[in-house]
Order: C-alpha cells, then structure tokens, then sequence
C-alpha cells in the first residue's frame, strides 16, 4: 500500500484503479473535496483516511463517475446544509466512523441538505434535522431523524451487494410439522 500525504487543500484526490486505489492520509481535519478518476481513465478508487473531523460547513464531497471512495473518519461528521455525491451513488461513498478512541462520535446534517452514500459508526450518534434526503444506508449507535419537511431517508437495495458480509439471510425455510 502506497500511502500518500493528503492533498493540499482546495486540491482534488486523485483515485488509483479499482485494483490498486490510491491511499491517503489527512492528519487533521478534512473538508470540501473531489475525487478525480484515474490518470488513465476507467473506473477508480480511493481509500481516504481522516485523523480528525469531516466537516463540510462551505462546499461539498464530488466524485467523478466510475469511482468508488472509503473514507475512514476518526472524528465526528458533520455535512451541515451541504450537497454530498449529487448524482453519484450510494456506493460510490462508503463513511465508516472508527471507533480508535472508544468514545461516542456524531454525523449530523440538516437544512436542506442531500446525501448520497454509506455510512457505518457503530459508536456514532445519527442525526437528521429539516428536510436532510439521505439516499443510502446508515448503521450508528443511535438514528434520530427530525423535522416535518420533505426530507426522507432512501436506503439503496444495491448497497447489501457490497462489501464483506455482516449478517445473515434466510437461504431456504422448511417448517417441521412433526409432532
């Protein structure tokens, strides 16, 4: 794994290919960015480590088609009133919430914001405020979604065909009538 320093701010990443994603470490806060493709095109990928906050108070997250993102944050998350992966899908941009310093963490959004990706914190308090649309999936401590807007939480059936498996289905159901 070839880790390279963050870029410098307002400076997009560049993704490596799918095989080989191009790895970087932000050693402090993290906030408005984009995701080039490859130099040489086709589809790509990132794996984006933050030691502190992702926090988007101005600007937003864009990812260029064809490119898939995982950012691992050790702070809190906050997206504010932002636009986060417009027209990507949730896929493309999986947040997961580390738990490294065994404390509760947040990722909250409100106003008007929208959201396209995956989020997993097992140890992150969720919170959705105003009209926020989630598009996705999230897996938190504790969701709280409130406000009386056209907000709404869409999670992405594509999703549960992604990653490593962390549960179980249903494969095939026999009832025994015995007695």
């Amino acid at each position: 794994m070839d880790l390279k320093a963050a870029a410098a701010p307002g400076e997009p990443f560049v993704a490596g290919s799918p095989t080989q994603p191009a790895y970087y470490l932000v050693t402090k806060d993290l906030h408005d960015f984009a995701v080039l493709p490859p130099p040489l095109g086709g589809p790509g990928a990132a794996v984006i480590m933050v030691n502190g906050d992702l926090t988007l108070s101005s600007g937003t997250i864009a990812i260029a088609p064809n490119v898939q993102v995982q950012i691992f944050v050790a702070g809190n998350v906050d997206f504010y009133n932002r636009a986060i992966n417009v027209g990507g899908v949730p896929a493309q941009l999986q947040i997961y919430g580390e738990d490294s310093r065994g404390q509760s963490r947040t990722l909250s959004a409100y106003g008007n914001g929208s959201i396209t990706a995956a989020f997993y914190g097992p140890n992150y308090d969720v919170r959705l405020s105003d009209n926020v649309e989630w598009f996705g999936a999230v897996a938190g401590r504790s969701f709280e979604m409130l406000g009386g807007g056209t907000g709404g939480f869409h999670y992405d059936e594509a999703l549960g065909l992604i990653g490593a498996p962390i549960g179980f289905r249903i494969a095939r159901y026999i009832e025994d009538v015995r007695q």
